[in-house]
Parts: C-alpha cells; structure tokens; sequence
C-alpha cells in the first residue's frame, strides 16, 4: 500500500511540473504569435518566400535586389502560402503554422512513449521534458522558421514506422519525404528507419519503406527542375563551400580566463536536459529491451545530423530541436521497455521529476510586450512615409506591412557572398546597386552592412520610431535612417 501511495504521488508530481511548464510554454506561444515585427531576424525573409508563391513568382532563380532564395526546400513557405487563402498573410499566420507542428510533436511524443509501454503520466510528463527545452533551442519552437513545422513531420514518421506494420510504413515513409520537403537534412533519418525495418522485420517492408519515401521525393525535385525552379542548385551547390566549424560540430575545449568551457552541439544538447540525458548514457540495459535498437538507432543518427548542421558555417542553436525529441521520448519509452519494473520506475520517474525542476526558465524575456507592439506599429506608419523602395534587409517583410517593395535579406545574401561561390556576380551586381543608391531609404541597425552603403549613402536620422529589437538569434536593433547621396541616386523611370 505503501509503495502504490508514493508511486501515485510520484506520477501526480510528474505531472504538476510538466503542466506548469506546458501552461508556462503556451502562455509565451500566444503572446509571441500576433506581434508584428521580426523577434528572430529570418522570420520577415522567410515570410517573403511564401508571399512569392503566393504571387507566382519564382522562388529558386537568380539572385535579384528584391529577393534571393533561401537554401531551404519550400515545404514550410508553401503550407503557409495555401493557408493564407484562408487566413490573412503575415507573421501570425507564419508562427500559427509552427505552433501547430509543436503540437504535432507533442503528440508524437506521448503517442511514442506509450507504443513502447511507458505509463500515461510518464508519457504525458515527457511533453513537459519538450517544453523544458524551449530556451535551449533559441525559442524557435514558435517562430516563422521551418523547425517546428519539421519536427511535427519527423516524429510521427519516427513513432508510426517503429510500428512496422505496412500501412504506417507507407504513411510515415510519406511523412518523411515531406519533411525532407520542408528542411532536406531529415533524409538522414530514413537510414536507421530503413536498417531496421530489414533486421527486425524483412526487406519488403524496407524495400517498400525506401520507395515511398524516396521516389516523391525525387519526383519533387526533377519536378521543379522542369518549371525552372533549381532547387537542387540551392539545396547542395550553393551551401557546399559554406564550410564546417568542428568547434560546433564536435566536442570541444576552451579555456578562457582560467575557466573550462565545453562547446559542441553533443554537449549543448546534454546542456538541455542533462539529468535524464545522463540516465540515459548511465543505464544502457534499455537498449536490450522492446524497441530499443529502433530508438538508438534514431538518437545515434539524429545527433549526427544535428552536429552538422551545427557545425555547418551559419547554423544556430535551432538545429538541435529535432534531439529534443528524442530525448523527451526516450526515459519513458525506456521505462516501458523495462517493462515498469518498481526500482527503474521509481528511478527514472524521480530522474525526470528533477529534470522538470531543473528546465524552468523565465520565459517572460522572450515575449514582447504591449510598447514593443506600439513601437512596431508606429514605425510601420513612419515607414509609410518615406520615399521608396527601402533597403530592409534585416527585416524585408516591415517593408511590405507598410506598402512597399520588399528587398533581399541580408542572410541570403550572406549565404551567397562566398569566395568562389557560384553567384559571385549577382553579388557584385547588388553591392553596385546600393553603390549607386538604388533605394532612396535605407533603414540600418548601423554601418557595418558593407557592399558599398558609404559610398553610395548618407545617415539622415536616428529613427524617431524605433522598431523592437529582436529578442532571439542574430540580435539586432534598427535605429538609423540613411538616403541615397544626391550625386548618386538612382532615378526610377
């Protein structure tokens, strides 16, 4: 009687902590989802990519002043594109699509521990592991990125191929090849789904697994090499001279000021959920039981490629979600596939208890709040004035709210701007353009754009207006306002 008291407490405990932080996670999603200005600054360039299929405009051409592509396939602009027929275009509908794939996942998660046998408070409180690590993931889980909206697509391919039954084969194989449509580094994933389909069942159900997941695919992208769009050009050739920072790729030492530092996306994803990633690497007889080659095969794989692509030159912290999952998934399953013995459920239970103690955060830095909504709004109206187009390119999509031509994001022009790389001359071409003075206003953080702005403009003003600063990733603040100098403006016709 005793023993069933305290594991009843134990699983109302678990649950309390990880509603808390659920409730605490949904309270910032809904204060984040209608502000009107970028809080990370890729959230505007990504939007313009959907606002170009909604115009019928090509997104993966060459680079032009108004828009250069992003080297991400169009899975996420197009889901936002078709839902805008329905629903005003902008940052709203943009971050409503990424909360609806952290739903996605979190149902992916509970429905994952519970197919391994973990109990319904384990496998309920494993969501509350997810939103744990919310910060440790730059807070894209609600952003106008591709993340969530990936994630969403990844794990239920995950948890309904562990099924292996056909028809989940054959929809999580499709639900695979559409997350490769909507970030393409989820293909690696199809290897360990694909290896163990073969060992633990036979080659049919791999065969057939393979197939459906990779044939779309491929039908996907010869397709869009038939309507001119190259996105293989933009996928593989344009970031294959980005290069690999192997401090953020691997392991690594530093020492600073006579303190060690540990840096490496292995060691930034233990960072967000240590306690019950450390369990997981101290009890390793899990792997023995129900399912625990499928999901070490999946943890394995995705820790790879979340390591390169944090080690690829430009990848941020949000790259290491796809192993929050994982991780959120794993104690329970492997509660269940202990088969719930009373020492590991005390064990792990207490371990993730601590873990959803340890994951409070103060999310409230994250969240703007009523002035930052007023100063985007009046600089909006302040932009409205002002003679057009405008260079914006660390936030193009405020542009657009006010009325006027977009121009290229900055990213993108990064992402381009590579010794050697393969559009060297469009980058030439711009960087005269803003020589020339090609956009009367300019709105600028600083001076530090380069690509010709002193020569080609003046500052004018510290913006009256400022809009908020972003809050996540690249941190930035626009503040100045430079025009074109007289001897060098461009004269439209």
């Amino acid at each position: 009687m005793a023993r069933r008291i305290a594991y009843l407490l134990l699983d109302l405990a678990l649950l309390l902590a990880a509603v808390r932080l659920v409730v605490e996670l949904g309270l910032a999603f809904s204060q984040r989802v209608t502000a009107q200005f970028d809080i990370e600054w890729m959230e505007g360039a990504t939007l313009m990519t959907a606002l170009r299929i909604v115009d019928g405009l090509p997104i993966y051409g060459e680079p032009a002043p108004d828009y250069i592509p992003f080297i991400y396939p169009p899975g996420y602009a197009a889901v936002v594109a078709t839902l805008s027929a329905i629903f005003p275009m902008g940052y709203t509908l943009g971050r409503a699509v990424s909360i609806v794939g952290m739903l996605f996942t979190a149902a992916a998660v509970v429905v994952g521990a519970r197919q391994e046998g973990a109990r319904w408070p384990f496998a309920l409180a494993s969501v509350g592991l997810l939103a744990s690590a919310y910060a440790e993931g730059g807070t894209f889980y609600d952003l106008i990125r591709v993340d969530a909206l990936l994630l969403g697509l990844l794990a239920w391919s995950i948890v309904l191929v562990r099924r292996a039954t056909l028809p989940a084969v054959i929809t999580g194989a499709l639900l695979l090849t559409l997350a490769f449509l909507t970030k393409h580094n989820a293909a690696m994933l199809g290897v360990p789904m694909a290896l163990w389909l073969w060992y633990d069942r036979n080659w049919r159900l791999a065969a057939t697994f393979a197939m459906c997941s990779a044939l779309p695919a491929l039908g996907f992208l010869g397709a869009m090499e038939l309507a001119g769009e190259h996105l293989f050009h933009w996928l593989v050739v344009v970031p294959s001279d980005h290069g690999i920072r192997p401090e953020r790729a691997l392991p690594w030492y530093e020492l600073k000021k006579g303190e060690l530092t540990v840096t490496g996306a292995q060691a930034e994803v233990w960072r967000a959920l240590p306690l019950t990633s450390t369990l997981l690497l101290l009890w390793p007889g899990w792997l023995r039981a129900r399912g625990g080659l499928y999901w070490a095969g999946i943890a394995v794989t995705t820790l790879v490629m979340v390591s390169i692509m944090r080690g690829h030159v430009g990848g941020y912290i949000n790259v290491l979600i796809p192993m929050f999952f994982v991780l959120s998934v794993l104690p329970a399953a492997q509660l269940g596939g202990l088969g719930d013995r009373p020492a590991a459920r005390g064990l792990i239970g207490l371990v993730m208890l601590a873990q959803l103690f340890q994951g409070r955060d103060d999310l409230n830095r994250y969240v703007p709040g009523p002035r930052d909504r007023a100063r985007a709004a009046a600089f909006v109206e302040d932009l409205r004035e002002l003679p057009g187009p405008v260079l914006l390119p660390h936030a193009p999509y405020l542009a657009v709210l006010a009325g006027k031509p977009p121009s290229f994001a900055l990213i993108c022009l990064w992402d381009i701007d590579r010794e050697g790389g393969p559009h060297q001359d469009s980058v030439r071409r711009i960087e005269a353009l803003v020589t020339e003075g090609h956009w009367p206003t300019a709105i600028l953080p600083d001076d530090k754009l380069g690509y010709g702005l002193k020569k080609g403009y003046e500052r004018v003003a510290t913006l009256k207006n400022q809009p908020p600063p972003t809050r996540v990733g690249y941190r930035l603040a626009l503040r100045e306002r430079w025009g074109a100098r007289v001897e060098q403006r461009h004269e439209e016709p």
